[in-house]
Formats: structure tokens, C-alpha cells, sequence
């Protein structure tokens, strides 16, 4: 075979990988300079989507009513009165509904939460307007590469909404479980599984939390000797929610 004719061969698919990257590298650019950032982002949660009343808002397609200032304080004038009580525990925190169970009242899950949580903004991610409570708490930049709220003003709203559990096939042993135990071995890990879903009400984001209030990073601190924001002890309140009957 003529080594030339392979040698050019092997030049000429070069030449054409080249230029059909070129071409579609081209052609993403152009793409690219249409492309271009809102002037303005449409609220996920605005104001006339609640209906607001002394105290409450109710979300008509979501059928639920909301409390608008935390348990311990008093809606007043469009305002929250008095200091928000904090609920070191999770079972605490599911208490706190108890006084008011008759009426309906409970603590929400982490999705009716989400829910309420304004996306096209953050510290905090919620309508202040609606839930006047949050003007309340203020956030700072701890300095790193990432911005996050520092106690005391950080929050989380509790959720009565534990992780998930997968399903249970082995024994603490190690053994496989007859198939008709799996549910009930199940049930028993949810039971006393030690994580529970709260919302970051600053980045608007479910985060998982001991039971007994404290996130994975204020449990385990970091080998260094570095000061983390994640490590120190964050407030945990209730934001009430009900069913409109």
C-alpha cells in the first residue's frame, strides 16, 4: 500500500473532525448570544395568590390555610408581635400543634412547606409580605464561598416529615429477612430513624436534621481547626398549616 495515500487519508479525517467541531462550536455560540437573563423573574408564591385574612392565608389551589407569624407570636397590624418560640426537638416541635389540634391546626410536611418557599429570591426564601415574620431574621456573609445564615437569626421551620427509611431486608445481624417481615422491620427504622426533614428558611431548601435539632454538620465538626457556620446551633420553630374544609 502507498503510505502517502494513508498518510493523507489519515491527514484528511483530521482535517474534517476539526472542522466539524468548529462548525458546531460555531453554531453553539450563536445559540448562545440569543440567550439572555429575564429583566424580571415571575414570583412563584405572589402576594394576590394568597387569600389573607387576621392572621391567616389560605392557598386556594393547594387547599390549605397558613398561619402567618410562627407559634409564640401574634399577628398584628401586618405584623408579627413577640418573640417566635424555639423547639430544641422534633417531637417538641410536633407538640406544639397540640393546643391547637381541635381547630385543625398541625405542623406541615416538608412538600406543603416547600410549597410557600419563593424561588426567585433568598435570606429569606418566602413572600415577607404574606409571612411577615421573616423580615424578622436577618442574614450575613460568613466570608466563604458560600453565603449562609449564622445564629442567632439563621432559621428552620420544622416539618413533620422524617427521611425516608428504604426497605428493611436484613436482621441487625445481617440476616435476610423473610419477605412478609420486610414492612414491619420498615416501620420500626422509620420509627426510630434519627433524621428528620426542616426548612432552611434562607435558602429555601429542605435540610436533614436530627431529632434532636441539630444538622448533620453541627454533629460532626470537621477535623480543623476552621470556624464553620454549619456547626453552630441553629433556632427551630413551627409555622402552623391547616386543611380548608
Amino acid at each position: 500500500m502507498n503510505m502517502n495515500i494513508l498518510k493523507n487519508s489519515k491527514q484528511t479525517k483530521y482535517v474534517l473532525t476539526i472542522s466539524a467541531l468548529l462548525i458546531a462550536s460555531t453554531a453553539v455560540a450563536a445559540t448562545l448570544t440569543t440567550l439572555h437573563a429575564p429583566d424580571k423573574f415571575t414570583p412563584a408564591t405572589p402576594t394576590d395568590s394568597f387569600k389573607l385574612a387576621d392572621g391567616t392565608a389560605t392557598v386556594e389551589v393547594s387547599q390549605l390555610e397558613w398561619a402567618r407569624c410562627l407559634v409564640g407570636q401574634t399577628f398584628s397590624n401586618g405584623t408579627c408581635t413577640g418573640d417566635a418560640t424555639k423547639f430544641e426537638t422534633w417531637e417538641a416541635a410536633l407538640a406544639a400543634a397540640g393546643t391547637q389540634a381541635a381547630e385543625g391546626w398541625r405542623v406541615p410536611n416538608i412538600k406543603e412547606l416547600m410549597f410557600i418557599t419563593e424561588n426567585t429570591q433568598a435570606f429569606p426564601a418566602i413572600n415577607t409580605e404574606v409571612f411577615p415574620f421573616a423580615k424578622q431574621f436577618e442574614f450575613s456573609d460568613d466570608g466563604s464561598y458560600q453565603r449562609l445564615p449564622t445564629a442567632p437569626s439563621s432559621s428552620y421551620i420544622w416539618s413533620s416529615t422524617p427521611v425516608k427509611v428504604k426497605t428493611v431486608k436484613h436482621d441487625d445481624e445481617g440476616n435476610k429477612l423473610p419477605e412478609s417481615e420486610y414492612a414491619a422491620a420498615t416501620e420500626k427504622a422509620r420509627e426510630n430513624t434519627d433524621f428528620t426533614y426542616a426548612l432552611d428558611l434562607g435558602l429555601g431548601q429542605p435540610q436533614e436534621v436530627h431529632r434532636s435539632g441539630e444538622t448533620i454538620g453541627e454533629r460532626y465538626t470537621k477535623p480543623y481547626g476552621n470556624s464553620d457556620p454549619n456547626h453552630v446551633k441553629k433556632a427551630r420553630y413551627v409555622l402552623l398549616v391547616k386543611d380548608v374544609s
